[in-house]
């Protein structure tokens, strides 16, 4: 009942006349079965006069005939038979033969009831040829029955015996279906709750993997990072031409032993189905220029890469930038590894929703290659002979393919001749103009931002500092998350750089205790995990703690430096007072909007202006006391009634983040991410109360 009375509150609100008959005829079907007789009424009633309405003669059977059903229950005979003859009428008039069958049951164990039993072994016999004809178990059990019934009343027991047997033989039928189709029932029950056991142990069996390869990356990476970050520093140390080179190999070595742990990973990720596509914005021209810059210091400018592109207008996409730079990186991987010349061309065009990248280069002879088709294959001989330039190639084009094909793409080899064709196929979605995020600006390398590392590891923590410091920044160590605390007690940073893995307080624990137990603009300091782990539940721990960034060790330090910068810039948008800068939001062209809106009438205008100064102060008031007080049903319905006012901004970033809002405290998710949204949203509105107010009175 209470089903079908939410599917009558929703064909309300469409006004779907049918249905709201159907649903009416549901309810008071239910309240026949359970006896309540008057309620039962009030339903069918309203069904049918809903059904008369839409002049449907099938639309009228159900309720006339249950309503006949009921009026036999409260032993109204005369009334009973009236819907039951009217309900066959319309039975005749739309041909819905299974549903005359029923009637003609019913009506004729209303005649027993009523002791006219000829006339009811009339009607039950014309249901028995229905029946018959429509080859039908049930209702014709019940009408062998209520035969028996009927020649039994008229002292006619040969034919009573007769149709008892029929009876007695159907119904053992319809029970031993029922006992089959309940005995499939609990046989599927069984074989799902199987599954689920086996799901589970396949699924604990996953995380068992992924936390074994996040250890093991862990244990290569943490040395690795120390060898590659100090031959780093080496090499600007003053050398002899020799030392220059031993330096250089010992580089190499320790990229080469990464790329390998990275392949193992990729493979290992990919087959256990850890890798899911993140769709968020990305520049494509950005994205495959950083991948042939990698390849340009890998291969020390022995390749030239020839980049041609339709993307030069408007580079920005939604796609998973990771997944096109892996795909990428090991297609022109390979081709450094067999072209026979200097050049490798990569294209990339588009369509609406699709992109094509395309992998040219020449090869030296054929004898390298005798299975083409075997190229995304596992140990795939050709990829163990000689004359590969010293490429460890392992599990390039392999990884390529499983990444392909977790995009919901597709990767191909055309030849001809000596000519190598890799064509790449892989979806994306355009952004709407509304969507490009806001252009911030860098920060001033003049400003020496003051950054918090924090790390336990001795070298590590040597090699990052001597790093950031040559850079230019200002670094405070601290070596475990308690002692991060105290430092940002006494001091002010634009950035925390943070190891996850160290004793006590660990990264994830300093990160959810800034988010979500200290207050004001050292709660939306931006947090950068540094980890050797390389774990897609690592990263997604990371995310849940409220950090801003991930990087994994060992990185270069233009990695470092890049996502440092990135991060610091964003940060530096926000004042000594928590306030933005907001340089995305435009006052004037705000100003105009409010403008046109109200007919280009300036005292109106400042009018409206004037009232959000008055009203929206005191919505913020309500949403941040109701955020502080940790009540979020009053924090759902406070960024609700903000959303409404603020809509009329149209400043898309806004309304997103009341959305968030809203969705967060309606699901009683307190938590970082819903605290960087409050800290997010209320500069915004203060800059843009105190802007407009300055504007007309300015």
């Amino acid at each position: 009942i209470l089903q079908h009375e939410k599917a009558l509150r929703i064909f309300e609100e469409l006004d779907d006349r049918e249905q709201l008959s159907i649903s009416n005829f549901y309810i008071g079907n239910c309240y026949n079965w359970a006896d309540e007789l008057d309620v039962s009424f009030n339903y069918l009633d309203k069904s049918l006069k809903i059904a008369e309405k839409l002049r449907k003669p099938d639309s009228k059977i159900r309720p006339l005939g249950s309503l006949g059903i009921l009026f036999t229950k409260q032993q109204k005979y005369d009334q009973a038979l009236d819907y039951f003859f009217e309900a066959i009428d319309n039975c005749n008039l739309s041909g819905n033969a299974r549903v005359k069958c029923d009637l003609l049951k019913s009506l004729g164990n209303l005649y027993n009831q009523i002791g006219k039993h000829d006339d009811a072994i009339k009607i039950l016999l014309e249901a028995k040829e229905l029946c018959y004809q429509l080859k039908l178990k049930q209702p014709t059990h019940l009408v062998h029955q209520f035969l028996s019934d009927a020649y039994a009343a008229t002292k006619n027991f040969k034919e009573a015996y007769h149709h008892h047997t029929l009876y007695h033989n159907l119904n053992r039928e319809i029970l031993n279906e029922e006992i089959n189709l309940k005995s499939r029932g609990l046989q599927l029950r069984y074989n799902v709750d199987e599954l689920k056991k086996e799901k589970l142990i396949a699924e604990q069996s996953l995380l068992l993997k992924d936390a074994f390869l996040a250890n093991v990356s862990h244990e290569f990476r943490t040395p690795l990072n120390g060898i590659i970050g100090m031959a780093g520093l080496l090499s600007e140390s003053p050398l002899s031409g020799e030392q220059v080179n031993f330096v250089q190999t010992i580089k190499d070595s320790a990229y080469q032993l990464v790329d390998s742990i990275d392949d193992i990973l990729d493979y290992a990720r990919i087959n256990t189905g850890q890798v899911k596509p993140l769709d968020a914005e990305m520049n494509i021209l950005k994205s495959m220029n950083d991948v042939l810059q990698k390849l340009k210091d890998k291969t020390g400018n022995k390749r030239t890469f020839i980049l041609e592109t339709d993307f030069e207008e408007n580079p920005v996409i939604i796609s998973d930038n990771s997944i096109i730079q892996k795909v990428i990186y090991n297609t022109l991987f390979f081709g450094c590894a067999y072209s026979s010349g200097e050049k490798i061309n990569l294209s990339c065009y588009h369509t609406s929703n699709k992109l094509f990248f395309n992998v040219k280069f020449n090869i030296p002879n054929k004898k390298s290659f005798q299975n083409v088709d075997d190229v995304f294959e596992l140990n795939n001989p050709q990829f163990n002979q000689a004359g590969l330039h010293g490429y460890g190639l392992g599990l390039s084009l392999v990884n390529a393919k499983g990444f392909t094909s977790v995009a919901g793409g597709k990767i191909l080899l055309k030849t001809e001749g000596l000519k190598f064709s890799f064509v790449i196929e892989l979806p994306y979605r355009t952004v709407k103009i509304d969507e490009k995020p806001p252009v911030v600006k860098t920060v001033d390398p003049a400003a020496k931002p003051k950054i918090l590392l924090v790390e336990d590891n001795k070298i590590n923590q040597f090699l990052a500092k001597t790093m950031l410091e040559k850079r230019g920044y200002v670094i405070v160590l601290a070596s475990d998350g308690n002692e991060a605390l105290k430092k940002l007690k006494n001091d002010q940073f634009s950035l925390i750089i943070t190891d996850v893995q160290m004793p006590g307080m660990d990264g994830y624990e300093l990160s959810s205790h800034i988010r979500n137990k200290l207050t004001g603009p050292v709660s939306t300091v931006p947090i950068i995990a540094l980890t050797a782990y390389e774990s897609s539940l690592e990263k997604e721990k990371a995310k849940e703690a409220g950090m801003t960034d991930y990087l994994t060790k060992p990185y270069i330090p233009e990695q470092l430096f890049e996502i440092i910068e990135k991060n610091v810039s964003s940060f530096s948008q926000y004042n000594s007072n928590g306030n933005s800068a907001h340089d995305h939001i435009s006052i004037d062209t705000l100003y105009k909007d409010l403008l046109k809106l109200m007919g280009n009438n300036k005292k109106e205008t400042s009018k409206l202006i004037s009232m959000f100064n008055e009203q929206l102060p005191e919505y913020i008031q309500d949403m941040t006391l109701s955020f502080e007080n940790g009540d979020m049903n009053a924090l759902y319905k406070a960024a609700h009634k903000l959303k409404s006012t603020v809509k009329i901004f149209n400043i898309n970033s806004i309304t997103l983040a009341f959305e968030k809002t809203e969705k967060l405290a309606k699901e009683n998710k307190p938590g970082s991410e819903l605290t960087a949204l409050i800290n997010e949203i209320i500069p915004q509105l203060n800059y843009i109360i105190k802007k407009l107010s300055d504007k007309i009175n300015g």
